[in-house]
């Protein structure tokens, strides 16, 4: 059984200059359109909410010649002009007054009287009141959401509704998102402290530190009616699924939501977490007012949480979310608390829940899925160095010939010059969190053939390889993701070691891994595999389903070859000659074709395997090894070593150019 209510909704004019809101304006925008109030309650309740018997009512003009009103007073006023204006009407639970233009005259907190009367220094300013959620009473028969017509957004009504369905603020991130602004001084506090749910509020800046620890700033946008408040108005973020789980628990299908115990006795908890899903650890003596209790879940960048930004001057993004239920003294109850959060494309894995031991790590990053591991014990701090992408242009050809398959098709071996391209991303554990509530962000140094880049995010670098050539490479660093892009010339033959450290106030550690670049590259041209295989698969009798070989992928994309693909590609071509060797697979026309095939692909059978086609840009030994289908290069982790300084770093220089000898 789910939660419905009726709400009353009507225009209330107050400046007979503003332009008026007309009535379908305001009837498409908080209850027939597609982010109407109605619409985001029903999504983001997963239906459990339904305002759908609301209705638009006439609208009143009221009169509001004091200045500094409150917002009951407002209200009142209101409720008033519409009793009077249309007498009884259909019972409603609740209303809703759009004030229009909603513009006051306030008392101007900043104004001095020693200074002219100009400019800013005025006695009074004139803004929006502040939209709230007026409770029943004080002949209010029923609550009442007062909001500024001019001024207010979507995310806004959405957030004032959740009053009236019985939601309160969470808590957590200390700002000044409760400052009323009626004094110069600006009010923090941990009130509205969740970016990543409606009830809480966007927006939010760390104003306590320089540099600001976070920067919840993300918006999600839409186009508003024509005549609404503003062309491109706030909608979102969601409710959290730990504040839906807290309030209405029944909203929930038994396979949404995996209930586990706190850890504890040094046993962790792990779970795979997808969008939509709810993960509740609970105390094993939780009372009845859920005390401790912890919520997680992943939130992705869709629907009502389109917003969540992918920008390195924004915490808020893609990633799993923390709540906790916990006492709050400023209410004298428990109410939701946000704890932190681990981004997608974050350095940092894992987050310390704030009061506790206990640490959230995310272990490994899926399409629409993370897998969690929440502990109680200290983590080694450890940082991971992984290429990632590996992907090269040819440019002039060295030496090329021309071949024909049995097909009738052509193809090109040969050697060409590359320009290569690298991404590397580096990944941290064990620091325990993003620093949200007690710690500075987590910072990461990049180096290169022991040179660090220092404050350097792109441009050129010269790196030297063990036997004394050196050649320069373009670097470009990505904070917000950890990742370290390098670009070599064709020619440039490069074997060097990439590294990145992660610094804390409290330890360091480090990771590496290689950096390779051939310059050229000597095989089948790698566009042109796709026609080998075509012809393998005009002329071979396989089922390849059956053999669950799958189709291969394009290995060319705008001009640039990527390498684990073109690795892919050639283990197909690999798999599919060596299934169908063999008098049980083969018949003797089949049979010739492959013979004729391996001959013009230039693969030679060796005892009954055939080795892989071409041959790859060369790397080192350990790497080649190390590549199996589409994989990446092995990664190299190091122990954590405490306050070390960057001169003990083997290799480590800091350069006063990036390009010097």
């Amino acid at each position: 059984m789910g939660l419905r209510l009726r709400i009353g909704v009507f225009i209330a004019d107050h400046d007979p200059a503003a332009p008026p809101l007309a009535d379908g304006v305001a009837n498409s925008a908080v209850l027939t359109g597609a982010h109407s109030i109605i619409a985001y309650w029903a999504q983001t309740s997963r239906g459990f909410v339904d305002l759908s018997d609301s209705e638009l009512l006439p609208p009143v003009t009221i009169t509001l010649s004091r200045s500094n009103l409150s917002v009951r007073e407002i209200a009142q006023t209101a409720i008033d002009a519409h009793s009077a204006d249309s007498g009884p009407t259909h019972p409603v639970d609740a209303f809703i007054v759009l004030v229009n233009p909603g513009d006051l005259e306030f008392t101007n907190p900043g104004f001095n009287p020693a200074k002219p009367a100009v400019g800013a220094n005025t006695p009074t300013v004139v803004r929006a009141f502040r939209a709230a959620a007026v409770p029943a009473g004080k002949n209010l028969p029923v609550p009442v959401v007062v909001v500024p017509a001019a001024s207010v957004t979507f995310s806004t009504l959405y957030h004032e509704v959740g009053h009236l369905l019985g939601l309160q603020h969470p808590y957590g991130l200390v700002t000044a998102a409760d400052d009323d602004k009626s004094t110069a001084v600006v009010e923090l506090s941990a009130v509205y402290g969740s970016p990543f749910d409606i009830m809480g509020v966007g927006g939010q800046v760390d104003t306590t530190h320089d540099p600001a620890w976070f920067r919840f700033t993300s918006t999600f946008t839409t186009i508003s009616p024509f005549g609404w408040s503003s062309v491109g108005s706030r909608v979102g973020p969601n409710l959290s699924l730990a504040h839906l789980h807290l309030a209405w628990p029944a909203a929930f299908a038994a396979s949404s939501v995996i209930e586990r115990n706190l850890p504890h006795g040094g046993v962790d908890v792990t779970a795979r977490l997808v969008a939509g899903r709810l993960l509740v650890l609970r105390s094993q003596s939780e009372d009845a007012h859920a005390t401790n209790r912890l919520y997680l879940e992943l939130r992705t960048a869709t629907d009502w949480d389109a917003g969540l930004a992918s920008d390195v001057n924004d915490t808020v993004r893609e990633g799993v979310v923390l709540h906790q239920v916990a006492y709050t003294p400023d209410t004298g109850d428990n109410r939701l608390w946000y704890r932190g959060s681990i981004g997608r494309d974050s350095f940092d894995l894992d987050t310390r829940l704030p009061g506790s031991a206990m640490t959230v790590t995310v272990t490994a990053w899926g399409p629409n899925w993370a897998d969690v591991q929440v502990s109680v014990h200290d983590n080694t701090e450890t940082v991971t160095v992984e290429l990632i992408e590996e992907a090269s242009q040819l440019g002039e050809p060295v030496s090329v010939e021309e071949h024909r398959t049995p097909c009738g098709s052509t193809y090109e071996t040969g050697t060409w010059q590359t320009d290569d391209h690298s991404v590397f991303e580096a990944r941290a554990r064990g620091f325990g969190g993003e620093g949200s509530f007690s710690d500075p962000p987590l910072e990461v140094d990049w180096w290169i053939g022991g040179r660090s880049l220092g404050t350097l995010r792109a441009g050129p670098v010269r790196v030297t390889n063990s036997d004394g050539t050196a050649h320069i490479v373009m670097v470009s660093v990505d904070d917000l993701r950890g990742r370290l892009s390098v670009d070599a010339e064709s020619g440039s033959v490069i074997d060097v070691e990439v590294g990145a450290r992660a610094r804390s106030a409290a330890s360091v550690a480090y990771g590496s891994a290689r950096l390779t670049a051939s310059g050229s590259y000597t095989g089948i041209r790698p566009e042109h595999l796709s026609r080998i295989v075509q012809c393998i698969k005009d002329n071979l009798p396989v089922d390849y389903e059956r053999l669950r070989l799958g189709p291969p992928t394009p290995v060319d994309g705008g001009g640039f070859v990527d390498w684990a693909r073109h690795r892919q590609m050639e283990g197909w071509i690999t798999a599919t000659l060596d299934t169908t060797l063999g008098p049980p697979t083969l018949g003797a026309t089949a049979r010739s074709a492959l013979q004729r095939m391996t001959r013009e692909v230039h693969v030679n059978a060796v005892d009954g395997r055939i080795p892989a086609v071409g041959t790859q840009r060369r790397a080192p030994e350990v790497v080649r090894r190390g590549l199996a289908e589409g994989s990446r290069i092995p990664t190299a982790v190091f122990e954590t070593k405490r306050n070390r300084p960057d001169s003990e770093i083997p290799g480590r220089t800091s350069p006063t150019s990036l390009l010097e000898e």
